[in-house]
């Protein structure tokens, strides 16, 4: 068990406030006020989730919906968000992007700066006799001979990142 928080709290809070101005509504303010004062439990959301048809217009049923849905992705039980309230959701796509949170590295994007694993975040071709672009071959005679290192196609810099140190990957 544990106390409602965050948004779950001003949704109960606002449509607590909404019902106390309706007429009719009884069994259903009375839980909300439970709910917002005492631990939410699974049999609490199901005891509201019932009352919902006791709401005097369909736009609080659906409100009454979203927080339990809600509410129970808070008690971890997506189980049972998923196989019976996710179908029962109004714009059950929008209410969950609602919810997440976005990564603070990616910004939500899924993909951010990490630094490059194949020069080790130092810009430079890491190639075995790269010298700022430049490999050394030795002849059999012992001549030695400069050409455009084929890793990095002569600039000096890792093909990867472009020199750069980072990488946009995956989060």
């Amino acid at each position: 068990m544990s106390k409602l928080a965050g948004p779950f709290l001003a949704a109960v809070l606002g449509l607590s406030a909404t019902l106390a101005q309706a007429v009719a509504t009884n069994d259903l303010e009375s839980t909300l006020r439970q709910i917002q004062s005492a631990d939410i439990t699974y049999e609490a959301i199901g005891r509201l989730y019932q009352m919902r048809t006791n709401a005097p217009n369909t736009e609080i049923q659906s409100e009454v919906v979203r927080i339990c849905a809600a509410s129970l992705l808070y008690v971890t039980r997506p189980e049972v968000y998923t196989s019976h309230m996710r179908r029962a959701v109004p714009n059950v796509g929008q209410f969950e992007k609602a919810l997440l949170l976005p990564c603070e590295k990616c910004k939500g994007e899924g993909k951010a700066l990490v630094n490059c694993a194949k020069c080790g975040s130092d810009g430079n071709c890491k190639s075995f006799n790269c010298q700022r672009g430049q490999a050394e071959y030795r002849g059999m005679n012992g001549q030695v001979s400069y050409r455009p290192c084929p890793a990095c196609k002569g600039a000096g810099k890792c093909l990867t990142c472009q020199g750069g140190d980072e990488v946009t990957g995956l989060r």
